[in-house]
């Protein structure tokens, strides 16, 4: 299923690999090359954030992976936070398929929750590669926002 889609490292540390902690650990200690190589490697990524993903352990990114992203129920959240929702969402987004989304969108409607899934040209890393897109979907929420009167301390 869903894991077959992950990466090579992340895919291994689910399953539990041991492996997994030995390729994480030896980038770890190549760190000083790895963060010079990749930004030549990601050039579709700005440089301090590809140098800064070799920065990780192993501690960080095991947990993170297990307990951010396996683990968290985002609907749960979403749910209590009584308020509409978008969901914006590249198409080309092979770590996190459109499909489950998609699921997530009508899980959300059927839950009593305005929810609107917004399928946009990009993949995972929509704030990295296309944050104009993002931008202009955050100013069309905000706008509401920015047209109501603006009370101060002297109307309360």
């Amino acid at each position: 299923g869903h894991v077959g889609r992950l990466g090579l490292l992340a895919r291994l540390t689910v399953e539990g690999n041991p492996l997994a902690r030995t390729l994480c650990l030896a980038m770890c200690r190549l760190r000083p090359l790895a963060t010079v190589i990749a930004p030549l490697l990601m050039r579709d990524l700005p440089s301090a954030i590809a140098a800064d993903g070799a920065l990780h352990t192993w501690a960080s990114y095991h947990r993170t992976l297990e307990r951010v992203v396996l683990a968290r129920r985002v609907a749960d959240d979403l749910r209590s936070a009584a308020v509409p929702v978008t969901l914006l969402h590249g198409q080309r987004d092979r770590t996190a398929p459109v499909d489950n989304v998609g699921a997530l969108t009508v899980e959300l409607r059927t839950a009593a929750v305005a929810a609107e899934l917004q399928v946009v040209n990009g993949d995972h890393h929509l704030a990295l590669r296309r944050p104009g897109v993002v931008a202009a979907a955050l100013r069309q929420l905000l706008a509401p926002l920015s047209s109501q009167p603006q009370r101060g301390p002297a109307d309360a």
